[in-house]
């Protein structure tokens, strides 16, 4: 692969990415609670995908198996049930204009509709069976932590209660930014 790097994307119903460089990518269908590498990975990374995995700690314990030691553990996670309406409000502005720029697939139709960001966003993550707390999520992880063999990178995202938000990752401070055309005094052309 390109810059030396190999990266395995392993999901139950995946979908290759149409991203740049999704097609470097290899994309496996299967189980992650039953998948064997031919060799320890040097990163297992959960993108927001943790919070779908029952039970967790099983998740946790496979990640662990297929590391390779001083491996690196990357979750990036939300709380679901955590999400109040200014952050709900925020995530469906952001979500617009990215899907207006092209850089995102228009939202679900089912849900799109419903005007009130915070019953949307849990009419959307009404799952069965559950979504993982984002309590049970830290609980797991504590439980786990002194397990783990290799290094784990935290991922914390705050809302900053205004027309963004700000994330620390590995102690780099990254902020996103949206503001919509009638705050800039323009119509938005």
């Amino acid at each position: 692969m390109d810059g030396g790097h190999e990266v395995t994307a392993v999901d139950e119903g995946i979908v290759a990415s149409r991203a740049p460089g999704g097609d470097r990518v290899r994309w496996l269908e299967a189980d992650f609670l039953h998948h064997d590498a031919p060799e320890p990975y040097d990163v297992v990374a959960f993108a927001w995908a943790l919070h779908r995995a029952a039970p967790v700690a099983a998740a946790l314990d496979r990640a662990r198996a297929l590391l390779r030691p001083a491996g690196l553990l990357v979750a990036e996670e939300l709380a679901f049930d955590r999400v109040n309406v200014h952050t709900a409000r925020w995530l469906y502005d952001l979500e617009t204009v990215l899907a207006a720029a092209g850089a995102l697939l228009a939202p679900d139709p089912r849900f799109a509709a419903e005007g009130r960001p915070l019953l949307r966003w849990r009419q959307e993550h009404a799952a069965d069976p559950p979504l993982v707390t984002g309590h049970d999520l830290l609980a797991a992880a504590r439980e786990h932590e002194p397990y783990l063999t290799g290094e784990v990178l935290a991922i914390s995202v705050a809302y900053d209660g205004g027309a963004g938000a700000s994330a620390k990752i590995d102690g780099r401070e990254l902020h996103i930014s949206v503001t919509r055309a009638s705050e800039q005094g323009g119509d938005g052309g």
